[in-house]
């Protein structure tokens, strides 16, 4: 029998609450998919809090996150498991050291090949973080990236080889179009509202305090709308402040006389939950009031859906809905 090509993807991974961690996830459950019996997938995570999360059976080994020596252990671990190529999701602030520094010495350590996902591309980095990017780009073999305006960026602000760099868009769900209101029953709402929808993990660079201070313009009496914000407040900044934006985000809606319009869903909604959601939604709002967001999940998500889009214009946003 021929030996299984064995792939290891190194990331945040469920049940820790974060986009990276969906996004790998998702993308080992598709690569075991489409690959078939003949290929092996792996995810290595990265644990902000040790002995937090009980991962799957997938999750092979752990690095915890301000642990220098876990690096090396990773990279000690993969060599030895005759792993065949290995793929990096980096996102700043997942890994250790000043600016991610942690991340170099396991790919200093690695003998395999490696393949880097940047989910974040800084048009104005600091040094030390266009350094870590380059480092990064030099122990990769190619270095992926999910929009041209990142290519853009890598070439002309990272010195980096434009032949090293390959787009490849966000991937979605394969979600089946349908007419929006089909689950508002199934989510507690009224079947004649129109719902808007956003959804993430909640913090203050969201902006979803424009939407409502927007919504009260132009929302009449009697209007069955439902404007719903999905999601908890982002593990990051719960343990640094609880859920105080949340809180200032009711507090809004009230001053604002909007309660019968606005609904708060508490939940960091599982695959099939947020389907439902976006196949139900009439339009989908992503109000970032900041530009530089090079790639967007949720823009991404609801284009797969079919969902109309508002957007104030941050860089994916622009590139995405410039059609």
């Amino acid at each position: 029998m021929a030996k299984k090509i064995l792939i290891a993807v190194i990331g945040t991974h469920p049940p820790r609450q974060c986009g990276i961690a969906s996004f790998t996830n998702s993308l080992c459950d598709a690569m075991a998919r489409e690959m078939g019996v003949d290929h092996e997938i792996m995810a290595i995570a990265i644990d902000d809090i040790e002995g937090r999360y009980d991962y799957p059976p997938r999750v092979q080994f752990r690095i915890r996150e301000q642990h220098a020596a876990d690096y090396v252990a990773a990279a000690v671990f993969l060599n030895s498991s005759c792993c065949d190529f290995v793929i990096v999701q980096h996102e700043y602030g997942i890994f250790g050291g000043d600016a991610g520094a942690h991340i170099l010495l396991l790919l200093n350590a690695l003998t395999v090949p490696v393949v880097t996902n940047l989910h974040s591309v800084l048009l104005n980095p600091s040094l030390v973080q266009k350094l870590r990017v380059a480092a990064i780009a030099h122990f990769s073999e190619r270095v992926l990236v999910m929009s041209e305006k990142a290519v853009e960026f890598l070439v002309n602000g990272y010195g980096i080889a434009k032949d090293k760099v390959i787009v490849i868009p966000h991937g979605v769900p394969d979600i089946p179009l349908s007419k929006p209101g089909t689950y508002n029953t199934t989510i507690g709402i009224d079947p004649d509202c129109k719902v808007l929808l956003t959804f993430g993990l909640l913090s203050p660079n969201k902006g979803i305090e424009t939407v409502i201070k927007a919504l009260s313009l132009v929302i009449t009496p009697g209007a069955k709308v439902k404007y719903i914000i999905l999601g908890e407040t982002h593990p990051h900044i719960q343990a640094r402040e609880g859920d105080r934006y949340l809180r200032q985000l009711e507090h809004l809606v009230a001053e604002m006389g909007l309660s019968d319009y606005v609904e708060f869903h508490h939940q960091f909604a599982p695959i099939e939950v947020l389907i439902q959601y976006l196949q139900t939604a009439t339009l989908y709002i992503i109000p970032y009031p900041k530009k530089e967001q090079i790639t967007s999940g949720t823009l991404a998500y609801a284009l797969g859906a079919g969902i109309p889009v508002i957007s104030t214009p941050f860089w994916n946003a622009e590139e995405f809905l410039a059609d």
